[in-house]
């Protein structure tokens, strides 16, 4: 039985597209333009264009950096994900009982097992991307861990007129606060439209009790599914979270439990897939890759699934204001 020709090229594009697309929020709310790009390098050029800062990359061995002159440096070189699953000869033995019809349903559920943990580890890079700081290990050959680092800077940070859990606290501060953090992120150059608001759950907590004592009418609320529609703002509470890559028993929340955080969907937020350096993937900017490698000692098959990732995001075309705790 031959892995390689099982996890062809054509024959993964074919399992993907079959596949029922993989929900995740900070993908798909905020970086939902994850163009393929053709280099296996992000221009510097390319990323003045949707952002007006520029990250600074940290890791052991410094990424690529190439000067020019009048520029210290004019592209970045993300780091893939690479993960694997290994294939026993024992198992193998066991395909070759199930015929052509199970063998492409276990390639099937190989393909979805790796595509959801790189996704997963997708959405952890981005999720801390939009804290303005990406600080992810990189496993080194030998054993251990170094760090890969991309700083991109702080979001616009907003003082709450009055914190939600405060004593004498109301709805109206509630408003004075969305207020502010769209008013501080049109001195920004952003916020003009449509704006996502994510709280944490000590923060959605707060404003839920506060919902609970109005009894106004001045103030337009509506109750919907996981959110509270406040006069024309929709606040979302955010209680996922994203599993440690070394520990998983450690798990992140996307969203810090005691913020609000205001997001402009339209700030130029950016997350292209780069090239992958690996000839059988055809040295193409594909979201996912799998490619099967023949093992001797164990015998056996080692299936590495790879993506290259570089969350970009405009720190400028987001806010965030502690509004509890």
């Amino acid at each position: 039985m031959d892995l390689r020709s099982m996890f062809s090229f054509q024959a993964q594009v074919r399992r993907l597209t079959s596949l029922p697309e993989l929900s995740t929020v900070v993908m798909d709310e905020v970086f939902k333009d994850r163009p393929q790009h053709a280099m296996a390098v992000v221009a510097a050029q390319d990323i003045k264009r949707r952002v007006r800062t520029m990250p600074v990359i940290r890791r052991g061995a410094p990424s690529l950096a190439m000067p020019t002159e009048g520029s210290s440096i004019s592209s970045y070189e993300p780091l893939p994900i690479a993960i694997n699953d290994t294939v026993t000869p024992t198992e193998i033995n066991n395909l070759r009982l199930i015929g052509e019809q199970g063998l492409e349903a276990w390639a099937t559920q190989k393909t979805d097992s790796l595509r959801r943990t790189v996704r997963q580890t997708t959405e952890g890079i981005a999720a801390q991307a939009l804290n303005g700081k990406v600080s992810w290990p990189i496993q080194l050959s030998g054993g251990g861990h170094d760090v890969y680092e991309v700083t991109w800077g702080n979001p616009v940070a907003v003082v709450a007129p009055k914190k939600w859990d405060a004593a004498g606290a109301s709805l109206a501060d509630v408003v004075k606060t969305l207020t502010s953090m769209r008013k501080a992120l049109r001195r920004k150059g952003f916020g003009g439209g449509a704006i996502k608001y994510w709280a944490g759950e000590d923060a959605f907590d707060a404003l839920v009790r506060l919902a609970e004592l109005y009894e106004g009418d001045a103030i337009r609320l509506e109750i919907k599914d996981g959110s509270l529609l406040v006069g024309a703002a929709e606040i979302t509470m955010r209680a996922e979270e994203y599993p440690d890559p070394v520990d998983q028993a450690k798990w992140s929340p996307v969203q810090v439990s005691t913020q609000l955080r205001a997001i402009d969907p339209q700030g130029g937020h950016l997350m292209p897939y780069c090239a992958l350096d690996d000839f059988d993937a055809k040295l193409a900017p594909l979201p996912l890759f799998i490619k099967p490698i023949k093992q001797d000692d164990p015998s056996g098959y080692k299936l590495v699934a790879q993506s290259k990732p570089f969350p970009v995001p405009n720190m400028d075309a987001v806010a965030v204001c502690s509004v509890a705790g």
